[in-house]
């Protein structure tokens, strides 16, 4: 949980520094899990979209936005 808060974190300080990965859609990869945190940008905030396995079929999270 807490390398989920880290990435978290750090698209909120830095969110442009993050590729996007689909439309406006910007993703953090952790480091010490194969999970990524799927995020908008937004004027003054991150929208999280989702935190999701690295294994996982992508069109799971891809249908939640």
């Amino acid at each position: 949980m807490a390398e989920i808060d880290g990435c978290v974190s750090l698209a909120a300080e830095h969110p442009l520094q993050f590729a996007v990965v689909r439309e406006d859609i910007r993703r953090v990869v952790a480091r010490r899990f194969p999970y990524s945190v799927y995020f908008r940008a937004e004027d003054c905030r991150i929208v999280v979209l989702a935190a999701f396995h690295g294994s996982r079929n992508p069109g799971t999270w891809q249908a939640r936005t």
